[in-house]
């Protein structure tokens, strides 16, 4: 099965970098208005145990001067971890970055970045099975946090009057291939859920189990 060369892939996260970069470049303006927040990261040190027993509370820091505009933005390019933080865990960048200028410009850009995100995360998964594309992707770029990488950066075209945050933690979902998910649904029969009898479960399963072979989605989660 066909994957794409190394180098290739590497040159696609340059491509990336680079216009994100210009994008950086286009907002950072004493003009340009945000909203931003900092959060604490669990150190490796502190993995296990936040594993186990999840956060206490999310320390979370607001970004109010003109100069923290650099602090906001970067998180756009914000894809490796620190070497002493945990890549158990995937961080959240929440803010909104309103310029005064360049509207259209930035926008055709976003969207160019975009695209190469999701060619990106195709080059990781073609021809690989998930396990694979982890073990792939993070011999290729040590420290990266793949979730960060593929995300989209959104743009609001239609004015925005209010905005709310908030924060949580939650596991991140784990994706399958079509034949992946089959096994995994195929072993849940085995395993039904409290609220459910047996042969109830059963049907549930391979109702699911139908839907995934009707090639009717690329992944699942």
């Amino acid at each position: 099965m066909f994957k794409y060369p190394d180098i290739d892939v590497r040159e696609k996260l340059k491509e990336i970098e680079k216009d994100i970069d210009l994008l950086m470049s286009l907002c950072a303006t004493k003009e340009t208005n945000f909203i931003g927040f900092t959060i604490a990261g669990v150190t490796k040190e502190q993995e296990k145990n936040t594993i186990q027993n999840q956060l206490e509370h999310i320390a979370v820091t607001p970004l109010s001067e003109w100069f923290h505009i650099h602090h906001v933005i970067l998180g756009w390019k914000a894809f490796y971890k620190k070497f002493e933080l945990s890549t158990r865990f995937v961080d959240r960048y929440p803010g909104l970055v309103v310029p005064s200028e360049n509207h259209q410009e930035i926008a055709l850009l976003v969207k160019k970045i975009n695209a190469s995100k999701k060619e990106f995360a195709k080059m990781i998964r073609k021809g690989r099975k998930q396990q694979d594309c982890h073990e792939y992707i993070h011999a290729l770029f040590p420290q990266i946090m793949t979730d960060q990488a593929y995300r989209k950066i959104h743009v609001f075209e239609n004015k925005v009057t209010n905005a709310w945050f908030n924060w949580t933690t939650r596991n991140v979902p784990v994706t399958f291939d079509k034949k992946e998910a089959e096994t995994y649904l195929n072993a849940l029969k085995k395993k039904p859920r409290f609220m459910y009898d047996k042969e109830d479960w059963v049907s549930l399963m391979d109702k699911l189990i139908i839907e995934v072979k009707s090639g009717v989605y690329e992944t699942y989660h």
